[in-house]
């Protein structure tokens, strides 16, 4: 009987030998590689409310529950060394903070330092010599040493030196053509005035800190090409939006797009949801897949015509699909696809590059809930078909 014991004994710790590591296996593998949700706050107070402020107990909460689902926190050199062709930890996250207020140095440094999270803010160096006099008390040079004094934590990077204002409180100063002696500028006094302030924001943040400062912020998250042409001219190589979406070493570089982080109604695990719901799939490559879904599952419509075609609906516009002579036309004229039409199983497939260019629309896929979806951000390589005229070769259908 003894024998017997020992034997089941023996038994079991055979079975567990083997069942570890099957449970070990069964680990979730990462949610996205190569990519970086970059999340984007203002200001934080248990007191002031707004659509930009947070409570400091809701901002650690926030990132203790993004450390808990395997995220990954990186600094801004590594951020500058995924986009210049480095890697990036899986699930790779940048917290950043726009406006340099001083409650970023109150509440947000401390917590950022007891968890050991980097973080980057974007600092309105018009306030630096009276930080008292903002409408909320800014981050004086004294604050800014400090936090920057310890290499790869605290960085800080431009977001205007006198630009983060509105002309009649509606036509941001970044973007507009303000008065000059009785006159409105001109677009090139424009540009030389966005290129000065750029390179004064530059020059009194590399006084404090001696880091580069190739990073900005646009004000209010507005821009237009000829205000990021300036930019870029006076030294800036990386400029963030307000876009919604991860940013990749394919964005273009002026138009990097940030997550928010900082709104009230985002409790940790909408954030959680939100970046899993920007997840993209770099790496696939699509063939045919069925037009109902393509056109769905990015917010298009797809409806039986009177007269027995199929037309999709997009951002106001109408295509219509032949379905005698397989053909797609807008506005009467035919778009020309690189592969045809085809019916399966009563289903209508269409090339994913052809739905692309018909629909002048960049699709991606996300690999977490198996669906497409619009990407706004730019690619640093304009996609060919985002131009394109779509003449009709053979004349009106």
């Amino acid at each position: 009987m003894h024998n017997r014991f020992l034997g089941k004994i023996g038994l079991f710790l055979f079975i567990g030998l083997l069942i570890m590591p099957m449970l070990a296996s069964t680990e979730p593998g990462p949610l996205y590689r190569d990519q970086v949700a970059v999340l984007a706050y203002h200001h934080l107070s248990d007191t002031d409310k707004s659509n930009v402020t947070i409570s400091p107990a809701l901002f650690r909460s926030q990132l203790e529950y993004l450390r808990q689902k395997n995220y990954h926190f990186i600094s801004l050199r590594q951020f500058r060394h995924f986009l210049r062709g480095g890697s990036v930890p899986d699930n790779a996250v940048l917290v950043t903070f726009d406006d340099g207020y001083e409650s970023f140095y109150q509440y947000g440094y401390p917590i950022l330092k007891e968890l050991n999270i980097p973080a980057v803010n974007f600092v309105i160096t018009g306030d630096l010599d009276h930080p008292l006099d903002s409408n909320l008390p800014s981050l004086s040079k004294e604050m800014i040493r400090e936090m920057t004094g310890e290499p790869n934590f605290i960085d800080v990077q431009c977001h205007s030196d006198a630009l983060h204002a509105k002309r009649n409180n509606t036509e941001p100063l970044l973007t507009s053509l303000i008065p000059v002696n009785g006159r409105l500028e001109t677009p090139e006094e424009h540009d030389r005035r966005i290129s000065r302030d750029t390179a004064v924001c530059r020059e009194k943040l590399e006084e404090i800190n001696a880091r580069p400062v190739e990073f900005y912020a646009y004000p209010f998250g507005d821009y237009d090409a000829d205000s990021s042409r300036a930019i870029q001219q006076a030294g800036i190589r990386y400029a963030f939006t307000v876009t919604s979406e991860m940013a990749t070493r394919d964005d273009d570089p002026m138009q990097l797009p940030r997550i928010t982080g900082g709104n009230p109604s985002i409790t940790p695990e909408e954030l959680d949801r939100t970046i899993r719901r920007k997840v993209v799939d770099l790496n696939r490559a699509f063939g045919y897949i069925p037009l109902r879904d393509g056109v769905a599952q990015i917010g298009g419509t797809l409806l039986k015509t009177g007269d027995g075609n199929i037309s999709f609906n997009y951002h106001d516009k109408q295509w219509i699909v032949h379905t005698d002579t397989l053909t797609i036309t807008r506005d009467g004229r035919r778009l020309p696809l690189q592969k045809p039409l085809e019916v399966r199983n009563r289903r209508l497939y269409i090339d994913f590059t052809d739905l692309e260019r018909v629909m002048q629309v960049h699709i991606v896929y996300n690999p977490l809930n198996q669906t497409f979806y619009e990407r706004m951000t730019p690619t640093r390589i304009p996609l060919p078909f985002l131009d394109e005229d779509s003449p009709d070769p053979d004349g009106e259908v």
